[in-house]
This record gives C-alpha cells, sequence and structure tokens, in this order.
C-alpha cells in the first residue's frame, strides 16, 4: 500500500500498487510524484519502487483522480530542523503540471486530517495483510472529511453492482461466503463456549469475508484465506470492535429499540474501517457511526433491499440464499467505497481519501 502527495501537497492514499499504476497509466500521477509505502518514513519518487513500473489491470472501479491543480511551494530556510515540506513542479506528457514532494523530518508531514498516521503491511499474492498495529486518529475530523467529499448514496446502483459483482465472480463470491458463513455457524454451535465465540470472534471472520468482497470489488487478488486473515492482521481491535458493538446495540435494543437499531445501522463500516483503513476499534467504530449518520436513512433503506434480495433466497430449502445473501454483503461494500472512498472531484471514480 502507497501514499502519494498530490500536486496540491496533500497526502493521498493508502492505494494498492495496481491504483498507483493505473494512476500513473491514465496520467494522474507520473514516475517523478513522490510517495511512500505505508508505514515507511522516507518519501520517494514513483520510479523508485520496482513494482510500480508497469501497468496494473483497471479494478472494477476506477482509481481516483490525484489533483493537478497548483503545486504547493514551501520555503527551504531551516527546513531541516522543522521537517518543513518541500515541493517541486514537473509535467506529464500531456503538459500538465504536476508535483513532487519531499518530507524531511519524522515528526511532521503535509498531511490532512490523519496525515501519516496509518499503518498497514503490504499485501501478498494471496491478499492477506500481515499484522500491523492499528492506528488511532480523530474521529470526527476524519468524518467530516469523508462527509464532505461523499455524494448521495444511491441505493439501486448499490445493489446493481452488487448483483453485477455476484454473477461476474460467481464461484468465488458464492463459495467464499458460504465458507464464511459455516465458519462462524460451526463456531457458534460448539456447546456452552459457542455463544461466547460468537460475541468474541464472529467480527474476526466478518471482517475477513468483508475484506475478501472488498478486494473483489477493487479487482485485487484474493484467495479463500483472505477469509481468515483477521486472525492474523487485525485480531485484537475485530475482536473489539465485536464485542462492544454488540453490546452497545444490545443496550441500545433494550432503550426502546431505536437506539439499537440506530447503532446496527451506523457500525456497518466498523470491520471494513479496521481491515481496510487499519483503525483502532473505536475510532472505526466512530467514524462508521458519523459517516452512516449523515446518510443514514439511505443506508437504512439499502439495507431493506438488500435483506429483502436476500430473504428471497430463503425459497428453495434456503439453498438460494447462498445466491442471494452476496447481494447484502456486495451492497453494502460498494456502500462503504461510495462513502469512505469518495470522488475527489464530480466524477464518478472512487476515490482514497487523504490520510
Amino acid at each position: 500500500m502507497f501514499i502519494l502527495i498530490g500536486s496540491d501537497g496533500k497526502e493521498y492514499g493508502p492505494a494498492s500498487a495496481e491504483h498507483v499504476k493505473q494512476w500513473i497509466a491514465d496520467g494522474r500521477a507520473t514516475l517523478e510524484t513522490m510517495g511512500k509505502r505505508v508505514g515507511e518514513e522516507a518519501w520517494r519518487r514513483l520510479a523508485d519502487f520496482p513494482e510500480l513500473h508497469r501497468r496494473a489491470p483497471i479494478s472494477d472501479a476506477p482509481p481516483p483522480k490525484l489533483p493537478v491543480a497548483v503545486a504547493a511551494v514551501s520555503k527551504a530556510a531551516g527546513a531541516e530542523s522543522s521537517g518543513a515540506v518541500s515541493a517541486s513542479s514537473g509535467s506529464t506528457g500531456a503538459g500538465e503540471p504536476t508535483a513532487s514532494a519531499s518530507i524531511s523530518g519524522s515528526s511532521e508531514t503535509a498531511a490532512s486530517t490523519v496525515g501519516g498516521t496509518n499503518a498497514s503491511a503490504s499485501s501478498g499474492t494471496a491478499g492477506v495483510a500481515a499484522p500491523a498495529s492499528p492506528v488511532a486518529v480523530d474521529p470526527r475530523a476524519y468524518a467530516d472529511e469523508l462527509i464532505g467529499r461523499a455524494g448521495k448514496l444511491r441505493i439501486w446502483h448499490c445493489v446493481g453492482r452488487a448483483w453485477r459483482l455476484t454473477t461476474g465472480h460467481f464461484w468465488a463470491i458464492v463459495g467464499g461466503t458460504f465458507i464464511g458463513l459455516m465458519a462462524i455457524g460451526v463456531m457458534q454451535m460448539v456447546p456452552f463456549l459457542g455463544a461466547i465465540a460468537g460475541i468474541f470472534l464472529s467480527g474476526v471472520l466478518y471482517g475477513g469475508l468483508y475484506l475478501y468482497y472488498l478486494k473483489h470489488v477493487r479487482g485485487e487478488t484474493a484467495d479463500l484465506g483472505v477469509i481468515f486473515s483477521g486472525f492474523s492482521s487485525a485480531f485484537l481491535p475485530l475482536m473489539l470492535a465485536s464485542l462492544v458493538s454488540s453490546l452497545l446495540t444490545t443496550l441500545g435494543l433494550l432503550l426502546l429499540i431505536l437506539p439499537g437499531i440506530y447503532l446496527a445501522i451506523g457500525y456497518l463500516f466498523t470491520f471494513l474501517l479496521i481491515q481496510d483503513r487499519k483503525l483502532d476499534f473505536w475510532c472505526a467504530m466512530e467514524v462508521s457511526r458519523r459517516v452512516i449518520t449523515a446518510q443514514w436513512w439511505r443506508v437504512f433503506g439499502l439495507m431493506i433491499v438488500a435483506g429483502f434480495l436476500a430473504c428471497v433466497g430463503l425459497i428453495g430449502l434456503f439453498i438460494g440464499i447462498f445466491v442471494t445473501l452476496p447481494i447484502l454483503f456486495g451492497a453494502i461494500v460498494y456502500a462503504y467505497e461510495d462513502l469512505v472512498n469518495p470522488p475527489t472531484e464530480g466524477g464518478a471514480g472512487v476515490s482514497q481519501p487523504p490520510v
């Protein structure tokens, strides 16, 4: 995963190597653009990363457009001791201005809301991330930035894309969903310990299943091992998120029911934020709740529509649910992409918010 400096001096990412290569191919970044791997301190030209030299396959969702406005310029005097940002402007093959930036010092960056704090390990061929320490961010500021950039959630657009995802990757999606849900079901059937295991560990498995969907949505490689990746990459935050969100939602249901419904919808993106953004469990819960609250009724409507379609699968000895239930999971993941990775400009492309 990489973070890039846009021509406006802001950081964009994390983005996969495939997405960065597509940005380069589309002229939205150049090999002179400055970037770094997530978790590293040193900023380098993209040309210095061998894995970015070849064009990546186009993902299901178009990559974000990096800004090509005016390059940020900073003063050089005293930069060594203060960690100041310096930027130099260049040009693309089409003559459009771009910017490259270098950052000195380790305590300050040209960051936006959560600049320089996100940490994750690079993914392997199976798409399973290595263990990474969760990061704490300001959930209010992070959520406000996402809310300000997201457009209106389109319910049927999410459902339609989920349907195309399921039919386009039928055996992978249906098979992965079956394996993930069977693992959860078997775990919960353990005598005496099943209920406790369900509270503590179901979130770990759901986190892996959502990540499996997310990788397919983004056109990235994902084998069935991704479904169990939560045990190795984010066990503690996923477990805590499962426990705390379940307790708060149950408490809300006991308090006139409506607060519980509100929280159940509000926490939908929690596991995705932990797996995708490597957020601390409480930060993920709060960012999810705040982002969804801004369009709560639309997300609620999406869950009603997708849930109804999923329940249609109960007809026919319950077998059909493994065909229709992926629509529900896929719709949630597409809603996550639309609200947490909104377009940087007015177009329909999906973007990574600056971190």
